[in-house]
C-alpha cells in the first residue's frame, strides 16, 4: 500500500537486503515526490479514521437511547 502510493519504497525482504538496496531505499524514501505523497497518505488515512470514529460514536449514541 506504501509503496504502491508511491509514498516510500518497494519492500524489500529479509534475505534479500544488503546495502546496496537499502540505500537505494533510503535514497527514495527522502525523495520530494515520496513525502509529498507520504502526507497525501496520511490525508487519507487521518480522513478515514474521523469516519470511523464519527460512525461508532452515532451507534453508540443510537443504542443509548
Amino acid at each position: 500500500m506504501i509503496h504502491n502510493s508511491g509514498a516510500g519504497p518497494p519492500p524489500i525482504q529479509h534475505k534479500e537486503l544488503n546495502i546496496e538496496n537499502l540505500t537505494e531505499a533510503i535514497k527514495i524514501a527522502l525523495k520530494p515526490a515520496t513525502e509529498a505523497a507520504a502526507k497525501q497518505l496520511s490525508a487519507k488515512i487521518k480522513a478515514e479514521v474521523r469516519l470511523l470514529i464519527t460512525i461508532n460514536t452515532l451507534v453508540f449514541l443510537i443504542a443509548a437511547r
